[in-house]
């Protein structure tokens, strides 16, 4: 019997406010469990975030669709982490969610 190549991610998904006309707010958030297959950060990548002064700890694929305007944080293995970006593949339908360093 083999292992599952998926893990399980909790999305903290915000949802913004308006207040006033032209005025947001973020309101409460929900978290959304989704699964996804966890991915190779290759040295170029890994290299250009450094570079950039954003550093990647992990990277997902997942089949979900994701609003990325609203996601901001992760928890994976127990820890809370900041998500990077959030990328639609133009060739599939899978989505690459980056995860940065701890919270």
């Amino acid at each position: 019997m083999s292992r599952c190549p998926k893990t399980s991610l909790v999305l903290e998904v915000a949802s913004r406010v308006e207040v006033e006309p032209g005025v947001y707010e973020w309101g409460d958030s929900e978290l959304m469990t989704i699964k996804a297959t966890q991915e190779n950060i290759f040295q170029q990548r890994r290299d250009q975030s450094l570079v950039d002064g954003l550093p990647i700890t992990a990277r997902f694929s997942t089949r979900s669709n994701i609003d990325d305007k609203q996601v901001q944080y992760a928890c994976w293995r127990g820890s809370r982490y900041k998500v990077r970006s959030i990328t639609p593949s133009l060739r599939d339908h899978y989505t690459i969610i980056e995860l940065g360093e701890l919270v």
